[in-house]
């Protein structure tokens, strides 16, 4: 009753986080996930990454598009696609193969799913060896993992993790509100945080 008289409320996406221990485990470890049942939208935000995971889906021999408006079973998309993209996401998986270092471009894109798509969840996969969690000491998290036995085929996944990413992200955002978009995330450190 009273959504209507205030406006309709905004909807929140659930972001998973499928922590692998490196890049080749994570890229190894995301085909374990293609569910054949459903339609999956890759979605990356540098053109480095892109290049990875087209590179893969090509070594699997598996058909895809580039293109948001004509999906196949498989679609590789630039994250700044999605929005305004009137796509039927149904039957869709939305993979992010990496988050992005500002949490205010990122949720952009979340808002947009959530609210005009009606996507109710959304799976990062990343790893530790990338830049955002690099940035803020992966590096000193590796050996302890290693010592408890954290197996390089199987994903970390924790609410405390998601908290802990999104934290840094608007760390990120507090020290460079007006970033430059470059084509890698470490390019995107380098050019944003390297004062």
């Amino acid at each position: 009753m009273f959504e209507s008289f205030f406006g309709s409320k905004k909807k929140e996406i659930t972001r998973t986080d499928l922590v692998w221990k490196n890049e080749y485990a994570k890229y190894k470890g995301i085909l374990k996930f293609i569910d054949k049942s459903k339609s999956i939208i890759f979605v990356y935000y540098f053109n480095e990454t892109k290049k990875q995971i087209t590179q893969l889906i090509e070594t699997m021999q598996l058909e895809f598009s580039s293109d948001i408006h004509v999906q196949k079973k498989i679609t590789i998309t630039l994250a700044e696609n999605l929005l305004d993209a009137k796509i039927d996401s149904t039957n869709s998986v939305f993979y992010f193969i990496e988050h992005h270092p500002s949490f205010a471009t990122e949720q952009k894109i979340l808002n947009y799913l959530a609210n005009d798509l009606k996507v109710a969840e959304v799976i990062f996969h990343i790893s530790l060896q990338e830049p955002l969690l690099h940035y803020f000491g992966s590096d000193k998290i590796v050996p302890m993992l290693e010592r408890i036995g954290f197996d390089e085929n199987e994903p970390l996944q924790h609410a405390m993790i998601s908290r802990s990413i999104v934290n840094a992200q608007q760390k990120v955002d507090e020290k460079n509100p007006n970033a430059i978009e470059t084509d890698s995330a470490t390019n995107w450190f380098e050019v944003n945080l390297s004062k």
